[in-house]
């Protein structure tokens, strides 16, 4: 998250709403809990930079969290940093959880619109 939050910041970007699975985290970030002294140096770091920027954090839950967590699976096979700008640069993989977290599936109908992932029947039924 450290990393993440710096990298907006020299980047000029100044609307950052921050999210993590880690209720452990977000708590520490926003003072509502003691710190373990092991993270104590990243935590500070991160408190200062979302105060100073306005920032945001917020925790989600691990279900909520699905692409992010396929990233970070994937993450050998990248042999830098990688900076994603778009959702066309995302892996196959990552593209199809954001989508179905935005409630959206890949499939669209004959007008090229996206059909909600809510409103469409099992593949075979249609």
């Amino acid at each position: 998250m450290l990393f993440d939050i710096k990298w907006c910041v020299n980047n000029g970007h100044s609307v950052i709403i921050g999210e993590t699975d880690s209720l452990l985290i977000t708590k520490c970030i926003r003072r509502e809990w003691k710190v373990p002294w092991r993270i104590l140096h990243i935590i500070n770091e991160i408190q200062e930079l979302v105060e100073k920027q306005g920032f945001e954090i917020k925790h989600n839950f691990r279900e909520a969290n699905r692409p992010a967590d396929k990233l970070t699976s994937m993450n050998h096979n990248f042999e830098s940093i990688h900076v994603f700008y778009s959702h066309i640069e995302l892996p196959n993989q990552v593209k199809g959880l954001v989508n179905m977290d935005m409630g959206y599936s890949l499939f669209q109908d004959q007008n090229e619109q996206t059909i909600p992932y809510h409103l469409r029947s099992p593949i075979g039924f249609d």
